[in-house]
């Protein structure tokens, strides 16, 4: 036997010796046994939490109403169409005497001549004299005085007026507010008691419809206006109802093809800069979460419990939330959810450590 083939089957021999001994050499090294993972943590934080909701909607100015003039005599003048009428400006003139508009929500409807009237025509007469700077404070807002005729007198001299020192009816017209002429229901020359301008509102307003399964956020509610320019205007929601309903409160269908909801009434703070036309588009924001320094934790970590409520999970201690998972529950009470995050309540510290997996 050669040299070479007894090297072979040495060679032979230690490898079947040691395949039936169990022995295996190879090359990789032997793993240690694996370390447990992390827990992952969140941090409770102190902070506001705010959230918006925004909304398309549209300018709308109202019904046109027709405005009727109850002074006897010969119409003499009216304002063009798309003008503003405010308080104590005309809104037409009969024999060549202007007919102001008061604001208030009673109409008048008999002569003030005399002292010791009382009543709420004298209570919106009064208070328009004294936005108008011709009365100061003169006791009872809602009962004529010396000083309320001595005023009249005063403002019929400003308005060209025959100086009597009474009102009598029809010489003013009481509206809600300033209104914008939309159109002419008379001509010059015609008789003065009779239908004479189409109004609208001067100050628009934002209509927005939600369907039934959007909560309506409260009247009340401030909200921010956006137009193509980008800047918000405040405003608040001053009227919910139900999609299809009429400014009288009636029901209306609603158009072909609209879905059944609740429509929004948004009303801006101010009346400046707002050059808007019917229909014209525009967003509303609105703030639907406004919490302000409260403890807040990532949703994620946020434990059902099987009786009931919430609790998240605190590691032990800072030593052995890296090593063998070791927590306690903490019963919390959950608020307003905000962007992955829950306010709560409960024993717990801004900057600790909250457990969000396992």
């Amino acid at each position: 036997m050669s040299r070479y083939r007894w090297i072979l089957l040495v060679s032979a021999v230690v490898v079947i010796a040691a395949a039936t001994a169990g022995i295996f050499w190879v090359n990789k090294p032997i793993q240690a046994a694996s370390e447990p993972k992390p827990l992952a943590t969140g941090k409770v934080e102190r902070k506001d939490l705010t959230d918006r909701q925004e909304l398309n909607g549209e300018i709308d100015f109202g019904d046109a109403k027709t405005l009727k003039g109850k002074k006897s005599g010969t119409l003499t003048w009216l304002p063009e169409k798309g003008a503003a009428v405010k308080q104590g400006e005309a809104l037409y003139r009969v024999d060549d005497h202007p007919v102001p508009l008061f604001i208030g929500d009673t109409p008048l409807y008999r002569a003030i001549d005399k002292a010791g009237l009382i009543g709420p025509d004298v209570k919106v007469l009064k208070s328009n004299l004294q936005a108008l700077g011709f009365l100061g404070d003169d006791g009872r807002p809602d009962i004529t005085t010396a000083a309320t005729l001595r005023a009249i007198t005063t403002w019929q001299k400003t308005n060209n007026l025959d100086l009597t020192g009474k009102i009598a009816d029809g010489d003013y017209l009481v509206l809600p507010g300033p209104v914008k002429v939309s159109g002419h229901k008379a001509n010059l020359g015609d008789a003065a008691a009779a239908d004479l301008v189409e109004t609208t509102a001067l100050v628009p307003r934002v209509k927005l419809t939600l369907s039934d399964s959007t909560p309506a956020p409260k009247v009340g509610v401030a909200v921010s206006i956006l137009d193509d320019s980008g800047t918000p205007k405040p405003g608040k929601i001053t009227g919910i109802a139900a999609q299809g309903t009429t400014e009288s409160g009636a029901a209306a269908a609603p158009a072909p093809g609209q879905p059944a909801g609740k429509q929004l009434i948004a009303d801006f703070d101010s009346t400046d800069g707002l050059d808007y036309a019917t229909g014209a588009q525009i967003r509303v924001q609105i703030t639907t979460v406004d919490v302000k320094n409260v403890l807040a934790v990532p949703v994620v970590s946020l434990n059902a419990l099987l009786e009931g409520g919430y609790a998240v999970r605190v590691p032990d201690s800072a030593g052995n939330k890296d090593s063998k998972p070791g927590y306690r529950l903490v019963p919390v009470k959950v608020g307003k959810i905000v962007k992955g995050l829950a306010e709560v309540s409960g024993d717990l510290t801004a900057g600790q450590d909250v457990v969000t997996a396992s």
